[in-house]
């Protein structure tokens, strides 16, 4: 099951999203997403309906699938053969 089966299980029916649907798959604040959008920093495609914001679904999927994966580390400060550059 990929991004975008998950996503369109979430929201049914649905092709574009809000702000805060789009913070809430993302897992970001809607805060966030609106400051990034000022400053023209946030990677995803939007449209302006109204005073709305809508997010492509589609985009919303390619945009979590293109985020770094997050490693597992262990507790506490790494030992000093880790923390050296190679």
């Amino acid at each position: 099951m990929d991004t975008l089966d998950i996503l369109m299980k979430s929201y049914p029916g649905r092709i574009l999203l809000t702000v805060d649907e789009t913070a809430h798959a993302c897992g970001l604040a809607p805060g966030t997403i609106r400051t990034r959008l000022s400053r023209k920093t946030f990677p995803v495609v939007h449209r302006k309906v109204g005073d709305k914001t809508l997010f492509h679904i589609e985009a919303i999927a390619r945009y979590i699938d293109g985020l770094p994966s997050v490693g597992k580390r262990g507790r506490g400060r790494p030992p000093k053969v880790e923390s050296l550059p190679a």
